[in-house]
């Protein structure tokens, strides 16, 4: 009887494709983040750009989250124009847990742009209708370098925002528009709304 248990447990099990599946996603998830994060480790400062966005949150901070007619920036007095949600809650980060602003803008990109990985899974996922090859797909996204890059470092505080909502917007208006989900309909105009109150660029890319 102990040699049919020792013979049984001793036989390797082959992975299903839905496990390789998840353990290519795991690793997409933990390495991209990684990526993400490191160059604002290493630096020990927001990486490249960010300036005029560390400003504008100071302002709202100072104007009681009431958006100024113009940022000192430069002293350019360049008009308040931008979309303000990710400095609504960089600066609301930064006042409820005492953080400053390089802080919010070290860490805050890299944060969001790792969400962007699970979330694009979830889409290719819907496009594509095969987990394997969706969990391909998300490994290469999470490591191509212009997106762990330009939405990490210091001015990626909107563009990773940008990013999230529009995948999130162009995943939600795929099941109501391809599946005829009825239900996805608030949550397309939810995600369509915060996309257009982060990033015009990102607002583009969702209304194509």
């Amino acid at each position: 009887m102990a040699k049919e248990v020792w013979e049984v447990t001793s036989q390797k099990r082959k992975l299903t494709e839905d496990e390789i599946s998840i353990l290519i996603l795991i690793i997409a998830i933990l390495l991209g983040g990684w990526f993400r994060f490191m160059p604002a480790w290493l630096a020990g400062f927001p990486v490249n750009d960010g300036g005029m966005f560390y400003t504008m949150m100071e302002e709202l901070q100072a104007n009681h989250f009431v958006p100024p007619l113009y940022t000192s920036y430069n002293h350019l007095n360049i008009p308040f124009a931008y979309p303000p949600l990710a400095f609504y809650i960089g600066a609301f980060l930064s006042s409820i847990f005492n953080l400053s602003g390089f802080e919010v803008l070290q860490w805050l990109p890299a944060l969001v742009n790792s969400l962007t990985i699970p979330v694009f899974f979830l889409l290719a996922k819907e496009i594509i209708g095969d987990r394997f090859k969706s969990a391909i797909a998300t490994l290469v996204f999470a490591f191509t370098p212009h997106l762990v890059e330009w939405l990490s470092m210091g001015g990626g505080l909107t563009r990773s925002f940008g990013t999230l909502f529009m995948m999130l917007t162009a995943l939600f208006s795929y099941r109501m528009f391809v599946l005829e989900h009825n239900k996805y309909i608030l949550l397309t105009i939810l995600v369509g709304s915060l996309t257009a109150l982060s990033h015009t660029e990102s607002t583009i890319f969702a209304i194509a």
